[in-house]
């Protein structure tokens, strides 16, 4: 689902949870689904996101208990151009800091998350 394929075009991870989460107990188990979402969380490692200020970043640290905060390394900057030197950040989910604003494709401005670390 979240793989380029030749009949389809990858999804969001955060998507891809979400239509996991609607399948339980139909297609799957529900509390398999529920653990498996707990451990990766909303955003699971690799996923690029786009962050309120307009950078781009990829999640590249998610632990149980994390919930929306999850350690990211920012690779574009407002401008969405790449960064000289990566920087990592975290979510603290304070008012006025920055925070995740959507999930992004995996292919977005041509962007391989697997090949950036």
């Amino acid at each position: 689902m979240t793989s380029p394929r030749y009949y389809a075009t990858p999804i969001p991870h955060s998507e891809a949870i979400l239509k996991l989460a609607g399948w339980r107990a139909r297609l799957f188990q529900k509390e398999l689904v529920d653990t498996f979402i707990q451990a990766i969380g909303l955003y699971p490692p690799g996923s690029l996101v786009e962050l309120t200020n307009g950078e781009v970043a990829v999640v590249s640290d998610y632990r149980a208990g994390m919930g929306r905060k999850p350690k990211l390394t920012v690779i574009l900057d407002m401008n969405k151009r790449r960064l000289a030197q990566k920087k990592v950040i975290s979510i603290t989910g304070k008012e006025g800091s920055i925070d995740i604003a959507r999930n992004l494709p995996p292919d977005a401005y041509n962007l391989d998350p697997e090949a950036l670390f």
